[in-house]
């Protein structure tokens, strides 16, 4: 039986990004799937460029090269780094704008961004950033800007606020686009599609390391408890709005996945040990998922 039109989503969480892309090896293997359409934020959104720059056909194995660039990854010096050395660096926060600099993200991108390839896969690629100018959500696709702006867009979705330093695209300044939306499921219910795999990196229900003297605690470290304290709400209002979808288009075969257990303790540790971890985490998870499916059939 043909597969209709089939959207893939994928939710942010800084490392945990490598979650996703256990649980996309394991449906490569197991289930062969491709998409037509991606759709990413944060993290989620570099994970989504990977495939929007591979054709269709190329999805099944294509999974292989997005292991490697994140086993690339031996620590967070590869995805930022200080301003300034030691304590220096808290007082280039105040004309800087963030704590770090995001150039090694941006070095890691562009070593495997190709535009050519993505004007001419065919896969539409939507990455969600937010507005600091507008104080607006969007969602970016690749057929509204060329590849070299939506790149930048990427790199735009993944800026943490205060960690790093938002970016100036087309006379606004962005960020990650993780404040707003954390599942970007609104852009892949306009593509129509027949059927949408989510894969979270997060687990719904999770649980953070309670932290004692709280009024010791740095300026920078109250802003970081303040953004997950915002970012878990926005997780929980977003899979509130991806239950409602999925009651409300019984046409759509929707396809979840998300993490049984926190596959890295912060989402901002980038170490090799953590992010093969994820990892193996997600691999596991979904051949578990699929082992209780076919249990399930047999009975």
């Amino acid at each position: 039986m043909a597969v209709g039109k089939r959207a893939l989503v994928l939710s942010g969480g800084g490392s945990r990004g490598s979650y996703q892309v256990g649980v996309l090896k394991a449906l490569s293997e197991k289930l062969g799937v491709s998409w037509d359409t991606v759709h990413g934020v944060s993290v989620g959104s570099l994970n989504a460029a990977w495939y929007a720059m591979h054709k269709k056909e190329e999805h099944i194995q294509c999974v292989d090269g997005l292991i490697d660039i994140w086993n690339s990854i031996e620590s967070s010096l590869n995805i930022y780094e200080p301003w300034l050395p030691l304590k220096l660096n808290y007082l280039s926060s105040m004309w800087k704008g963030s704590l770090y600099t995001g150039k090694p993200l941006e070095k890691l991108i562009r070593d495997f961004w190709d535009p050519k390839k993505l004007e001419e896969s065919g896969v539409k690629l939507t990455v969600g950033c937010c507005s600091l100018s507008t104080l607006q959500y969007k969602d970016v696709d690749s057929l509204s800007v060329d590849a070299e702006k939506i790149m930048q867009y990427v790199l735009a979705s993944t800026h943490v606020p205060i960690i790093f330093e938002p970016l100036f695209i087309d006379n606004e300044l962005w960020i990650d686009g993780g404040l707003q939306h954390l599942i970007p499921l609104e852009a892949a219910l306009a593509e129509s599609p027949d059927i949408i795999d989510v894969v979270l990196s997060t687990p719904i229900a999770e649980r953070h390391r309670s932290m004692e003297g709280i009024e010791g605690l740095s300026a920078p470290q109250v802003a970081m408890r303040s953004t997950m304290l915002i970012t878990n709400q926005v997780l929980k209002t977003d899979y509130e709005f991806l239950q409602r979808a999925i009651r409300e288009n019984s046409h759509i075969q929707f396809n979840i996945y998300m993490p049984s257990t926190n596959p890295t303790p912060e989402s901002l540790n980038f170490s090799g040990e953590h992010i093969k971890k994820a990892i193996d985490a997600g691999y596991r998870d979904v051949i578990d998922m699929l082992s209780e499916d076919e249990n399930k059939k047999d009975r």
